[in-house]
């Protein structure tokens, strides 16, 4: 399974979370999280750059440790000097995301927790021309699901929700004669379910992506 980039509705997100009242931004952040059921392993990141924006922040190394649920991460640089700080472990799906690091530029530490998305129980059924997904718990505003089909030569694509819904709704069904997209023979399928937030913490903006990924079902 890989990590899905979804562009237009994390963008889409981001732009409707804006607040005019929200303090001058000295730095960013960027945390995420991705729980892979079928290993039962939990992957956490975070950067931290300084600026009001993408186009001209710097990359931030912190004063101090990052931690997530109270482990402290990893720290490595990947490329022009961008620090990125890591943790990866196995065991049960964490109910909450808690992310900890000191301020950049003053002496206190700062937090922010979520709760994770979960995946209880999930079906997929097809009709004639549309896919049905059955969903627990549903989909709630700040979250997005991907189906993720793939047919017997591992040829994919995605069919992405955005919440809320109820528990049961319908999604368009992969066109028949397109021979790119898998076809409802030999098909198997997973879910990606993804809550995205951007939230102002003090003096920063904080991007956090949670994503929770499936075990591969046969259809």
């Amino acid at each position: 399974m890989r990590k899905i980039a979804l562009l237009l509705p994390l963008l889409l997100w981001l732009a409707a979370c804006q607040s005019e009242d929200a303090p001058r931004t000295t730095w960013l952040a960027e945390l995420y999280v991705r729980y892979l059921v079928p290993e039962s392993q939990v992957k956490a990141e975070a950067t931290f750059m300084a600026g009001d924006s993408l186009a001209t922040a710097r990359p931030l190394a912190l004063g101090g440790d990052v931690r997530f649920n109270g482990h402290t991460m990893g720290r490595r640089q990947v490329a022009d000097k961008l620090i990125r700080y890591n943790y990866e472990n196995r065991g049960p799906q964490p109910d909450t995301a808690v992310f900890a690091w000191p301020h950049p530029f003053r002496s206190h530490r700062l937090e922010l927790r979520h709760p994770m998305p979960r995946i209880d129980s999930f079906r997929l059924s097809a009709n004639d021309t549309l896919l049905q997904l059955t969903l627990l718990p549903p989909l709630q505003a700040d979250e997005q699901v991907v189906v993720m089909l793939l047919d017997s030569l591992q040829r994919a694509t995605s069919l992405t929700a955005i919440g809320p819904r109820t528990r049961t709704f319908s999604l368009t069904r992969p066109n028949p004669d397109d021979q790119e997209m898998p076809q409802p023979t030999s098909l198997h399928y997973y879910l990606v379910r993804k809550r995205l937030r951007l939230q102002q913490v003090e003096d920063g903006r904080v991007t956090l992506i949670l994503e929770t990924y499936s075990e591969l079902k046969d259809w």
